[in-house]
């Protein structure tokens, strides 16, 4: 699905997973904090040696010691599991999202439907002057803004104002602001006009919608309502798939992570994983123009430093204890499964899937779906309903 316009779930092949099998749980240990002007690759090289203070688990490179450096502490065959069963989309979810999407995108909606009334999302464009004044008050006007009539959204007056208005129509609401008005004192009471331009009401229905709109807003991708509804379906569809396999390895992996111990992390396995979430946090942190930390920060309450040695950490410990199952059980990947993987994901994707993982990674996850699904077929499964 080479999509632009609406953010696509990746189904196929899931960075956490390829990164770790499973949940990236992390628990804050130490609070060590790096300078601001730090890079992230400079974060990176130093996050490693955050393992090596006391307490923490060893780092041992060379060869992989499955048997010497993780231990079972139960069974990992019959492991009481609860999973939710994929969820079934229905009709009513394709077309909530599908108008939801096309209210957002449009500018233009129900071709029959040209009267506000009570209740409808309008789009609009407004303008707002105090009286006796001829600029707009700052924060006084908008482009675009979608409004649902009888919200309470704006001030009393101006909702109501716009019941019997048509599309295409220019109002003046001659209105005063309540008293007292808390989010700006210096207004309340102060009498104002406000110049609403009804630019479309929004679509309620499929039929609401416009066929070259929908072109419009997907580069031409989709040419009709009916093209770009089985789009939204297949999104819901994808969306479910992910959902329920990735509460399968959640439950899989929280499942061993309970009954293993790792003595010592795999110094190459680390490395990998480490430079993985740096790459990661580095293109994350420049797409929103921010710096490690304070992308770090906001996201999930640490320093950067610390979230990657966290990250890799965890992914490394899961990766093992998946390893040693895959190793106990015989589970093995063929070099015909992995090229059949990476034509799935190619076919699926804008770009060549070899250009982000390499085959050992791509290996590595289909070996870790096979452990999952080997401990859930061997396991006590209590199936729940979707919500």
């Amino acid at each position: 699905m080479k999509k632009r316009f609406l953010p696509i779930l990746t189904v196929l092949l899931v960075s956490t997973v390829l990164t770790g099998c499973g949940k990236n749980k992390t628990s804050e240990g130490d609070n060590e904090t790096t300078q601001d002007s730090a890079s992230v690759s400079e974060i990176a090289q130093d996050s490693i040696s955050l393992s090596e203070l006391e307490g923490s688990t060893p780092i041992e490179y060379g060869e992989l010691k499955l048997n010497e450096w993780v231990t079972f502490n139960g069974e990992y065959k019959g492991q009481e599991l609860t999973l939710t069963k994929r969820a079934d989309v229905k009709e009513e979810d394709v077309l909530n999202i599908m108008l939801s999407t096309y209210n957002q995108l449009a500018t233009k909606a129900s071709p029959e439907n040209t009267v506000v009334d009570d209740g409808e999302t309008v789009n609009i464009n407004f303008s707002g002057v105090m009286e006796g004044e001829t600029e707009p008050f700052e924060g006084g006007t908008a482009d675009g803004y979608n409004l649902t009539i009888g919200s309470g959204s704006f001030i009393d007056g101006f909702e109501s104002g716009l019941i019997g208005a048509k599309v295409g129509d220019t109002v003046d609401l001659h209105l005063n602001f309540p008293d007292p008005y808390n989010p700006n004192p210096d207004l309340s009471g102060a009498p104002v006009i406000f110049t609403v331009t009804v630019n479309f009401i929004h679509a309620q229905t499929k039929e609401d919608m416009y066929d070259e709109e929908v072109s419009r807003f997907t580069d031409g991708e989709y040419q009709d309502v009916d093209s770009f509804m089985g789009y939204c379906r297949d999104y819901l569809e994808a969306a479910a798939d992910y959902n329920f396999n990735a509460g399968r390895e959640d439950a899989v992996v929280s499942a061993l992570e309970s009954i293993a111990t790792v003595n010592t992390f795999y110094g190459d396995m680390l490395d990998r994983y480490t430079e993985r979430v740096t790459n990661n946090i580095e293109s994350d942190a420049a797409a929103y123009g921010l710096d490690a930390d304070t992308y770090c920060a906001y996201m999930v309450g640490l320093d950067a430093a610390t979230y990657i040695r966290l990250s890799a950490e965890t992914s490394t410990k899961q990766s093992m204890i998946m390893l040693l199952v895959a190793e106990k059980e015989g589970l093995t990947v063929s070099d015909e499964e992995i090229d059949a993987k990476i034509a799935e994901m190619n076919e699926e994707g804008t770009a060549s899937v070899l250009d982000n993982y390499d085959r050992d990674e791509i290996k590595e996850y289909l070996l870790f779906q096979k452990v999952v699904d080997f401990v859930i077929d061997n396991g006590n499964i209590n199936w729940v309903e979707a919500e």
